[in-house]
C-alpha cells in the first residue's frame, strides 16, 4: 500500500491541485446532513446530474403509476461535494495514463447498467 501511494505521489509530482464541485442526485438524509461515510457515490458535474434527473427520474415518475408518491430511488435533492484532484502529469500533457480515459458507465446499486 505504501509503495503504491509513493508511486502515485511520484506520478503526480509537479501538477497543481484542482478544486472541483461534483454533484449527486439523492434522497435527502434525515436531518438534512449526510452522516454516512462518503464513498462509492455516483458523482457528476451539474450538467450530468440535471440530465440524469430529466431523463431518468422525472420521465420515469411521469410515465409510471400516477398514484405513486415518490420519485425513482426517492430522489428529492441534489448534494454538492467539493473535491480536490491532483492528476498525473501525463493527463495534462495529453499522454495516455493508465486508468484515465473518456469511458463512461452508468451505475445503479453499484452495478454498471449500460454495458
Amino acid at each position: 500500500m505504501i509503495r503504491r501511494a509513493a508511486a502515485l505521489f511520484a506520478l503526480c509530482a509537479g501538477t497543481d491541485v484542482q478544486v472541483v464541485d461534483m454533484y449527486r442526485a439523492m434522497q435527502k438524509p434525515d436531518g438534512g446532513k449526510e452522516t454516512q461515510k462518503v464513498e462509492n457515490n455516483n458523482l457528476a458535474d451539474i450538467h450530468g446530474v440535471l440530465r440524469y434527473i430529466h431523463q431518468e427520474v422525472i420521465v420515469e415518475h411521469a410515465q409510471g403509476d400516477p398514484e405513486r408518491t415518490a420519485r425513482k430511488y426517492g430522489i428529492d435533492s441534489i448534494a454538492r461535494y467539493r473535491v480536490q484532484v491532483k492528476n498525473p502529469s501525463g493527463v495534462e500533457a495529453g499522454a495516455p495514463v493508465p486508468g484515465f480515459g473518456s469511458m463512461f458507465s452508468a451505475f445503479d446499486f453499484g452495478v454498471a447498467t449500460n454495458d
